[in-house]
């Protein structure tokens, strides 16, 4: 005998409802017997992470589990987090919907529903992470030709002025990397002005030109 059952819900009647019972006695109408349409399991996100100081992007894009393949899911971001007013999600996309600043808030979180076709829901939680992006490539900003006597005093400028700007960070820091060409240059770490540091190492008869290296760093990674 069959209980007329599927675990603890009844399935009394066919597809045609009411009126056209499953079982009849000991008798079970397999050819009517099908089995009930199952919640989604789980929601991923195929990128949880999105650069800083853009908006109405596409952050990632969700996919399913679901026990009834194929079956429809659609997607809304669920009550109770407040940082889902930062963003949307269109159709299977999440999408920001708020200039973000990582100086300012590196992580959010949303609460994520999804909805099969007989309204079955799942929900989950998702850490969406903003990254910092670089300051700008420096570049000379003084026309005055790049070019020395040898032998120039410490502290004189060689006729060169890094600038660069960082879209949301603090005033961007100014360094020489790969040893400075031997140590015979600085520069000024907020206005970027370079200068000599060493002149008695400058001598044309060993060189007559180097080659310095400028990094803008806004202190926080970029």
């Amino acid at each position: 005998t069959f209980d007329g059952q599927v675990g603890s819900t009844p399935l009394t009647t066919d597809q045609r409802g009411t009126g056209y019972p499953r079982i009849v006695g000991p008798r079970v109408d397999i050819g009517a017997f099908e089995m009930q349409n199952q919640a989604p399991t789980d929601i991923t996100l195929d990128h949880t992470s999105f650069p800083e100081n853009l908006e109405n992007i596409d952050v990632g894009t969700f996919s399913t589990i679901d026990p009834d393949v194929p079956d429809t899911a659609t997607y809304s971001l669920a009550a109770g987090v407040n940082d889902n007013d930062l963003f949307r999600i269109t159709d299977d996309k999440l999408q920001t919907n708020h200039l973000f600043n990582f100086e300012t808030q590196t992580t959010f979180t949303v609460l994520v529903k999804v909805t099969d076709s007989v309204e079955n829901t799942f929900e989950k939680q998702f850490t969406i992470y903003v990254t910092n992006v670089a300051p700008t490539m420096p570049t000379d900003t003084n026309g005055a030709a790049n070019s020395i006597p040898e032998g120039t005093a410490n502290g004189t400028v060689v006729g060169i002025t890094a600038s660069s700007t960082d879209i949301n960070g603090p005033a961007v820091v100014f360094s020489l990397t790969g040893g400075a060409a031997g140590g015979r240059f600085a520069i000024h770490p907020a206005t970027g002005v370079v200068t000599v540091a060493n002149g008695t190492l400058l001598n044309t008869a060993i060189a007559a030109s180097h080659t310095i290296t400028v990094q803008a760093s806004d202190g926080v990674g970029g």
